[in-house]
């Protein structure tokens, strides 16, 4: 079973993910940023973290591991298909960094 979508309104439109009633409860609900929600060329995990790092784009990927659940080479591919699709960035040391989104290049 998938997720059900439904719309909130507020200062920015936001898709809020809820679980449906038989299915596990193996991802927290969250938010996901109407700007992010509506990328077509991005998988749901991709938008997940995606997610995180506009919340928090100083956030380490050990950090995305805990958030997400996802093993940490799973979170590594992910990053790194962003980078691909030259989505995501890294400016400054893999220490103090920040993730830089480049939105042009989003379908």
């Amino acid at each position: 079973m998938g997720k059900k979508i439904s719309a909130h309104y507020g200062t920015e439109m936001e898709y809020q993910a809820h679980d449906e009633p038989n299915e596990p409860k193996n991802e927290p609900n969250e938010t996901i940023p109407y700007s992010i929600a509506k990328m077509t060329n991005l998988d749901e995990r991709e938008k997940r973290v995606l997610s995180l790092i506009c919340n928090n784009s100083r956030i380490a990927r050990t950090d995305i591991v805990e958030a997400t659940g996802y093993s940490t080479a799973t979170v590594k591919r992910i990053l790194s298909a962003l980078r691909d699709k030259e989505i995501l960035s890294r400016k400054g040391s893999t220490r103090n960094g920040i993730w830089v989104m480049n939105f042009s290049a989003i379908e």
